[in-house]
């Protein structure tokens, strides 16, 4: 039986860390050298080209704009009509609220994408797909191995970035709220009401100003979880008779750092033709170079699951882990911002995203992401989480 090698997985990942944001060479080169990759171990390469809207790439930045105008509009319109204020800042938490739980925000993601926006240019990228050819394709569990090689850069660190989005966004509810209980009991908002508009409005506008670019090289957010898929790969091939009785695919999905889009394409080419959800299994790795905490998040959003095979699958995994030594952690929020098991998660798919998190977490998207950050402690125990979770789910 092949045992996973961390020194292997860490090489394939030092060879994708590079600058490659969708559309650049670096980009273009991370492709060639995955499709070559996966060729060499005997798959059969599929490149499934796609095109999105650029505006998604804005849309972090026109949702905040909106919220900051509303709240500008709320502030002069309360003077003016605070019952009507009222009633229309009661929609905007509700809104708001079920907005958090994830649902409306992935069903947003997957109506922008897949509508034409007039006045936006298109942007493309690719979804590399292998797969082991199975006499018994259709008959056996189907996993997809996932993990996007895109990466990007943002001007502002992570750790500000989650300060300013969180003081926004709660900021923008204790407003909302504020405004709802002036309306119905106190007639005119209290003090501290004006010290959160301000450091709202701050908070919305240093998010406007952050830039995105291409200087990250990417290895932890995610030339490991690249690594440790292409790896797998090369195990897997090698010793098809031990997965003879599992149909495994793997996709290194593109454009993941603009809204998802390969996750979102690859889905939809799934859910085209009708195919048994319960027996398809979805792992995508991201940022999992790391020595720390493995979390295994099957959410997208502070709700609870769409169904009970997924809280199943996510257990499935702890399991798995258990056997193997490892301690995975299922958190109550997804890690990050979003990920590409969200939309498999939407369509009622079990779908997880493992990651790997500690302080060096803190550099993703910046310069300082680079291979001098990844450590093998992190590849070997979530190479040898996913092999585990294979065995478990042919044992189902």
């Amino acid at each position: 039986m092949t045992a996973f090698d961390a020194k292997r997985a860490y090489e394939y990942a030092c060879a994708v860390a590079r600058p490659r944001r969708t559309g650049s060479l670096g980009e273009a080169a991370a492709v060639e050298y995955i499709t070559q990759r996966l060729k060499d171990f005997g798959l059969d390469v599929q490149e499934d080209f796609f095109t999105f809207p650029t505006v998604m790439r804005q849309l972090m930045k026109l949702t905040v704009l909106s919220i900051l105008v509303a709240l500008l509009v709320i502030f002069f319109l309360f003077n003016i009509n605070p019952f009507l204020t009222g009633v229309i800042v009661t929609l905007m938490l509700f809104l708001v609220l079920r907005f958090l739980s994830g649902v409306p925000f992935v069903a947003t993601l997957r109506g922008l994408l897949f509508r034409n926006i007039p006045f936006t240019k298109r942007q493309g990228s690719k979804n590399i797909i292998a797969a082991m050819g199975n006499s018994n394709v259709g008959k056996n569990p189907h996993i997809y191995i996932l993990a996007h090689y895109d990466s990007k850069s943002q001007s502002l660190p992570l750790v500000h970035r989650i300060v300013l989005i969180t003081g926004f966004f709660f900021g923008s509810i204790y407003i909302l709220g504020h405004y709802i209980m002036a309306a119905l009991v106190w007639g005119t908002p209290g003090g501290w009401l004006y010290a959160v508009y301000c450091l709202t409005n701050f908070s919305g506008i240093l998010l406007l100003f952050m830039a995105e670019g291409n200087y990250s090289p990417g290895a932890v957010d995610n030339a490991s979880g690249v690594g440790v898929l292409l790896h797998l790969a090369e195990i897997i091939s090698k010793d098809r008779n031990r997965f003879k009785d599992v149909d495994i695919t793997f996709v290194a999905t593109g454009a993941e750092e603009e809204a998802l889009v390969g996750a979102f394409h690859l889905c939809k080419s799934l859910t085209e033709h009708p195919i048994p959800k319960d027996s398809c299994y979805f792992i995508n790795l991201d940022g999992v170079g790391l020595k720390g905490n493995i979390y295994c998040t099957h959410k997208i959003g502070v709700h609870f699951t769409f169904t009970e095979g997924q809280g199943n699958f996510a257990r499935l995994v702890k399991e798995a882990g258990k056997k193997e030594g490892l301690e995975v952690k299922t958190p109550p929020v997804v890690i990050g911002a979003a990920a590409d098991h969200f939309p498999f998660t939407y369509e009622g798919f079990n779908a997880v995203t493992l990651s790997t998190v500690s302080k060096k977490s803190r550099v993703v998207h910046t310069y300082k992401d680079g291979i001098d950050q990844l450590e093998l402690e992190g590849f070997d125990g979530v190479g040898r989480l996913v092999l585990g979770v294979i065995d478990r789910i042919v044992e189902k």
